[in-house]
């Protein structure tokens, strides 16, 4: 069974399972694939979930709402005359407190619950605002019945799946098997992300400006 759409990730979790169209199994598949999917959003914090937007500040406020799909944030500018200027992170006591003593200093944004919190030069929030962040998984569904995990790691996919399985079916011996190949192919994906987005390796930068 090729691992190419969700209902052939279901039937394949069930071939291994050796149930296939067992009607007391069948409706839990998704159930597995959901838990699955649960922890490769949180772990699998990839190239392929990367995605840059741009943003218009709604008028007179400097609070932004985040995309419904936000997981974390890649970077933050704006573009200039004088080229890309990066917003740097600050906590929201420093929002508050401490950047409008300071002469000159860059934009800066938090984040405070589902919102982005920005602050300029003269405390008024930029237009337009670039984000690049990382979106997460977009969960499989009946509609959606694709996406990137599955295309590039279907092997994941079904592994993950039938990692969550001997609760509903039961003690069963190649659960650590499953389990095992589970945890290898999410190590081995974070590791060929790595590669790819920094093929010479990490190097060690000072934060600093130019004059």
């Amino acid at each position: 069974m090729p691992l190419d759409s969700y209902a052939n990730l279901q039937k394949s979790v069930l071939d291994w399972l050796a149930r296939p169209g067992d009607p007391l199994v069948a409706p839990a598949v998704p159930d597995m694939i959901v838990m699955f999917e649960e922890i490769a959003r949180d772990r699998l914090r990839t190239r392929f979930v990367e995605k840059t937007i741009t943003i218009t500040p709604p008028a007179n406020t400097n609070t932004i709402p985040l995309p419904l799909d936000y997981g974390e944030m890649r970077e933050m500018w704006v573009d200039t005359a004088n080229g890309r200027r990066v917003f740097s992170f600050q906590t929201p006591a420093n929002m508050d407190t401490n950047l409008w003593y300071i002469s000159g200093y860059p934009q800066a944004f938090t984040i405070e619950g589902l919102n982005l919190r920005v602050t300029s030069d003269t405390g008024d929030a930029p237009s337009p605002i670039n984000l690049t962040y990382l979106s997460g998984l977009t969960p499989l569904s009946d509609t959606v019945t694709t996406n990137w995990l599955l295309t590039q790691y279907p092997s994941a996919y079904l592994l993950g799946a039938l990692s969550y399985a001997a609760p509903y079916i039961g003690d069963d011996p190649r659960l650590q098997v499953w389990l095992a190949g589970r945890e290898e192919r999410i190590e081995g994906i974070r590791l060929a992300d790595r590669q790819a987005k920094y093929p010479h390796g990490l190097v060690i930068q000072t934060d600093v400006r130019n004059p």
